[in-house]
């Protein structure tokens, strides 16, 4: 990424004032014509860092407003607001609120990941981790639902639960 990007980038990240967009704009010496590139190149920029990994996103602006001053004190008073999260979302599934579950949802996540920023943890290796655990208990659990002649797509709940204790 060339320094111009760079420079971009900084205006999408943070508060900045018209003299330093009219500084940016005067450093890179830009004719009328130019004008138009800088433009498209500033929407590029923008395109390339919304199609970013939305987790990464997350991380970054949650760090940007710590580095602001707006923060929890600790990982506990975060996950406080995790499990306040948590209750909201099962008020908008209680409702069946589609809209809702989806915006709690998402403050779920937000409020996870800032947890996870908090208490210093790898949150890809922490996805990673519950993922490949999952994996070996699902291949056990297709292993005992075969072992006990148990079709998983017509099993009911109860018998579904009882290979997912087993497969523990």
């Amino acid at each position: 990424m060339n320094s111009n990007n760079t420079n971009i980038e900084k205006f999408l990240r943070e508060e900045v004032k018209v003299e330093e967009i009219r500084e940016l704009i005067n450093s890179l010496k830009l004719e009328k014509l130019n004008i138009l590139n800088f433009i498209y190149e500033l929407i590029s920029v923008y395109e390339d860092k919304s199609k970013e990994n939305s987790i990464e996103n997350a991380l970054n602006i949650s760090i940007l407003a710590s580095k602001k001053g707006f923060d929890w004190p600790d990982y506990y008073s975060c996950f406080d607001k995790v499990e306040e999260e948590v209750k909201e979302l099962k008020i908008a599934i209680k409702n069946k609120d589609s809209e809702n579950i989806n915006e709690e949802y998402g403050d779920l996540l937000l409020a996870l990941i800032n947890f996870a920023r908090l208490k210093e943890l790898d949150i890809s290796a922490s996805i990673d981790l519950a993922t490949l655990k999952f994996e070996k208990r699902f291949k056990k659990l297709r292993s005992l639902a075969k072992k006990r002649k148990i079709n998983l797509k017509s099993a009911p709940d109860c018998v579904k639960k009882d290979l997912w204790n087993d497969s523990k």
